[in-house]
């Protein structure tokens, strides 16, 4: 009897995993990508200032998607945002998110926090003043970039007129932001993509930054990249030209992780093969980033999203990455 047991087991256990599997009316799609191994850090860039309330039912459904991380204030937002208040100057924010609504949902879903730091508009102490504020709360500081999409043309080039600028001013950071958290791991941020050859500015960028690094002994732990399927490409294309993009600094950011701190599918999620395409996406860049957070949660308009506007309910998306998680638990894959 016992060996009938020891044998039955795994059937028994397959079988109800199924059987939940189903009964959350899994998307319309299959994994069939050559991509297999997720790694340690997942989870999801977003845009705090199109961030709900944070009720009851929105944090129990990002329990739900296991985030391994969560990255705060977001991407362009970064750059206006108002850590003291916790919201955007001057836009119409009925919702405000203090650094407290941060630190609650971090330890709540027992999350890393990844801290895009505001390089362009704000100081090193006063960044340093919003970590120290919000690590006093619990929230451990370990991980930390500098800017956000910096090399698009449209992103400060008063400021930073190429990637020489920004690389100098994340020169003169750095030590401060080691002497506060020598702990914790830096990065810059690089573009991932070919831009249209008049773009020169954005095109040189990565050779510039790294330029700038090399010339002057300025040791970083990490850069990013962030990787998106546009609306008039295909998976294959665009992870054709990131790969192209990667390979020629490839000896530059040797030994250095690599953060894709936001990716995802821009097209409208009724075009066909959407999901597929997503679902392969993600798994490529799982398997090859040190840090992969998917963009977004909740944003002011689809696609990307997981949840509703009010966070109460799952869409499709957010099926499809909670479908992934679980069978990622079940797997022998370590996750942090």
């Amino acid at each position: 009897m016992k060996n009938l047991i020891i044998k039955r087991f795994p059937i028994v256990t397959a079988l109800a995993l199924a059987v939940v599997l189903l009964s959350w009316s899994v998307t319309p799609y299959r994994n069939t990508s050559p991509y297999s191994l997720p790694q340690p850090i997942r989870g999801f860039n977003q845009n705090w200032s199109f961030l709900p309330e944070i009720t009851a039912d929105l944090k129990g459904n990002l329990l739900q998607l296991k985030p391994d991380m969560i990255r705060y204030p977001g991407g362009t937002v970064t750059h206006k945002w108002d850590w003291r208040v916790g919201w955007v100057p001057g836009r119409n924010n009925t919702v405000k998110h203090p650094l407290e609504h941060l630190a609650d949902l971090a330890l709540y879903l027992d999350a890393k926090v990844m801290f895009d730091l505001d390089i362009v508009n704000s100081t090193v102490e006063d960044q340093i003043e919003m970590l120290q504020t919000v690590e006093a709360m619990g929230v451990t500081i370990e991980y930390l970039e500098l800017g956000n999409e910096l090399f698009l043309k449209d992103n400060f080039p008063d400021i930073f007129p190429t990637g020489t600028e920004y690389a100098a001013r994340v020169a003169t950071w750095l030590p401060e932001l080691r002497a506060a958290y020598p702990n914790a791991k830096i990065a810059a941020c690089l573009n991932g993509k070919t831009l249209p050859a008049t773009d020169t500015r954005g095109n040189q960028w990565n050779a510039k930054v790294l330029q700038y690094f090399s010339n002057n002994n300025v040791e970083l732990d990490a850069y990013t990249f962030h990787i998106y399927v546009g609306k008039n490409q295909t998976f294959d294309a665009r992870i054709s030209d990131f790969e192209t993009v990667k390979g020629a600094i490839a000896s530059d950011i040797s030994g250095k992780e690599i953060w894709v701190t936001e990716y995802g599918v821009q097209k409208d999620t009724t075009v066909s093969g959407y999901y597929t395409m997503l679902e392969h996406l993600a798994d490529y860049v799982e398997n090859f980033a040190d840090i992969s957070l998917n963009h977004t949660v909740i944003a002011a308009s689809p696609p990307g999203d997981k949840l509703n506007g009010d966070g109460s309910q799952f869409v499709t998306e957010g099926l499809m990455y909670r479908s992934r998680r679980i069978l990622q638990d079940s797997s022998s894959v370590p996750c942090n």
